[in-house]
């Protein structure tokens, strides 16, 4: 809590310099967006709102993909041969990141507030009731996805709600996506050989976050520089 606060301290600090001096980036940007509140008044973000937004922003934007990078060594581990593809034919590691994020997202669940009555699966889901949204499940629903228990990085299908989806997508969605590809490109670059060590392996527990905290692993590196 208090390194939170810290960062936020930060981000106030960050804020007062720009309201002296706007420039062109996310801080100015945000800064002089006007909002619309429940009664279509429109109005600033205040320095507080701004604070919390850029805390938000500064978590989400390294502390999931940091997470889903180690997801992703795990999981090749486990399957040896698909490491062994990959490694062959990195082409096919943008594939492997949409699997991956099927598979084993490091974001399980939303929450929602439903604004109405809303019927699934015979299902009624009443008005103004808090929803938990369990994302990581759904990308193993037997019903859209075929043995969804199979880590497959050939598997085709059209899209997964891990990365959130239509005005709820996530905003750093293609970011994830290229820090992940690079990350396990280069990663399978310099250590084709791996496997992970006997002793160590610690998972992290959070609100939200799924993933490892240690995650010592042996190898033998590439024989050719990289």
């Amino acid at each position: 809590m208090k390194a939170s606060d810290d960062i936020r301290e930060l981000f106030l600090s960050l804020i007062s310099e720009r309201r002296k001096a706007p420039g062109s980036d996310v801080v100015s940007l945000l800064m002089t967006t006007e909002v619309v509140d429940d009664d279509g008044n429109r109005h600033s973000i205040s320095d507080e709102d701004l604070s919390y937004r850029f805390l938000e922003l500064a978590f989400a934007g390294h502390e999931t993909v940091a997470k889903l990078i180690a997801n992703g060594i795990v999981a090749l581990a486990w399957y040896p041969e698909q490491r062994a593809e990959l490694v062959q034919n990195p082409a096919l590691i943008p594939q492997a990141v949409e699997e991956l994020l099927r598979w084993d997202p490091s974001s399980s669940y939303q929450g929602r507030w439903s604004t109405r009555d809303v019927e699934l699966h015979g299902t009624t889901i009443p008005a103004d009731s808090r929803v938990v949204l369990i994302t990581a499940s759904a990308g193993h629903d037997e019903r859209q996805f075929e043995n969804p228990e199979l880590f497959d990085i050939h598997r085709n299908f059209d899209r997964h709600v891990s990365l959130g989806f239509g005005i709820h997508l996530c905003l750093g969605a293609a970011l994830a996506r290229l820090e992940t590809r690079v990350a396990l490109e280069e990663f399978l670059a310099r250590f084709p050989s791996y496997e992970i060590a006997a002793h160590g392996v610690e998972r992290q527990f959070g609100s939200n976050v799924r993933g490892l905290l240690h995650l010592p692993i042996t190898y033998e590196p590439a024989s050719v520089a990289v």
